[in-house]
C-alpha cells in the first residue's frame, strides 16, 4: 500500500497519534509524584534580610536560600512602592538596593551588563548597588540590612 493512501485513510496518523496513558486509578494511593525542586526548597535554611526605608521604616524578613531579595519583599507582603514593578525581568530599577560593603562582597551572581544598564537608571546609584532581582540569597548573607533609596525610577516610563 502506497504512503499517500495510508494517509488518506488514516492508518498512518491513528499509528503515529496512538498513546496510551495510565488510568489515575492503577496508581496506588501511597504513591505521589515527587518533584525534586518542591523538596530540595523545604530543605533549604531560612535567611533573614532587614529592608531599611530611607525614612527609617525597616522591616526583618526570612526568605529562603536561592530566593531573590525582590521575591522576598514580595513574598513578605512588604510596604515598599513601586518595588519591583516589572516582576524582575530587568527592565527596570525599582528594586535597587544598596548593600553595606561586607556584604556586596558575599553576593554570589556577577552583576551583567543588563543589570548595568539599568542600575545606570537608578536613583542613589552607589558602588554596592544591585537589583534585588538579581541577587539571591545564601548563608553568607544571613542577617544583612539593605537600603531601599528613596527615589524609584521606572525605565519603561522613561
Amino acid at each position: 500500500m502506497a504512503l499517500s493512501s495510508l494517509v488518506s485513510s488514516g492508518v498512518l496518523l491513528r499509528g503515529l497519534c496512538r498513546l496510551t496513558l495510565p488510568r489515575l486509578s492503577a496508581v496506588a494511593p501511597s504513591r505521589v509524584p515527587f518533584c525534586a525542586s518542591t523538596a530540595a526548597r523545604a530543605q533549604k535554611e531560612w535567611i533573614e534580610v532587614t529592608y531599611q526605608k530611607a525614612d527609617g521604616t525597616s522591616y526583618t524578613v526570612q526568605g529562603k536560600e536561592g530566593d531573590n531579595l525582590l521575591d522576598v519583599a514580595i513574598n513578605n507582603d512588604l510596604d515598599l512602592d513601586g518595588f519591583g514593578a516589572c516582576e524582575g525581568t530587568l527592565a527596570c530599577s525599582t528594586c535597587h538596593l544598596v548593600f553595606k560593603k561586607e556584604d556586596f562582597d558575599n553576593i554570589e551572581e556577577m552583576c551583567t551588563d543588563e543589570e548595568l544598564d539599568m542600575l545606570d537608571l537608578a536613583y542613589g546609584l552607589t558602588d554596592e548597588s544591585r537589583l534585588g532581582c538579581q541577587v539571591c540569597l545564601n548563608k553568607k548573607l544571613n542577617g544583612i540590612t539593605v537600603k531601599v533609596p528613596e527615589g524609584v525610577a521606572d525605565a519603561r516610563t522613561a
